[in-house]
């Protein structure tokens, strides 16, 4: 599902080896160093497939959210259905404010930021996304 290029279309680089992408999944379920961040992964599956996957990245009362769905699995709506159950676990459980750092041409994305409630402002990361706000 990770090794597609056109993945990276609007985040850059490259599909990682398998070498990388382990050494990035140990990191991911190690946690953050720093005790006031906290990080949380789930993996999209349909059936036992692995289809893609969100992320929270907590600070204070914070929550930054991230999604990805493999190409095959796009435009099924996948991606408004998993983010919507964060966002919702995020607001209703420990009362979050959320963002969403997103390319400013990636209209799928915007669309499910949309869905979630999030809404485009006028400021930018240091990577030049759009910061959504909701």
């Amino acid at each position: 599902m990770l090794a597609d290029e056109e993945l990276h279309e609007f985040t850059g680089g490259s599909p990682r080896d398998i070498a990388e992408l382990t050494a990035t999944f140990e990191r991911m379920v190690a946690g953050c160093s720093d005790p006031e961040e906290v990080w949380h992964n789930w993996i999209l599956r349909r059936d036992a497939e692995a289809i893609g996957f969100v992320q929270a990245t907590l600070i204070d009362q914070m929550a930054t959210l991230g999604w990805t769905i493999g190409l095959t699995w796009q435009r099924n709506g996948y991606a408004c259905e998993a983010a919507a159950a964060v966002a919702e676990w995020l607001r209703k459980g420990q009362d979050f404010a959320i963002h969403a750092h997103i390319h400013p041409e990636h209209v799928a994305s915007h669309k499910v930021a949309g869905y979630i409630g999030l809404q485009a402002t006028d400021q930018f990361d240091e990577d030049g996304e759009v910061i959504w706000s909701g």
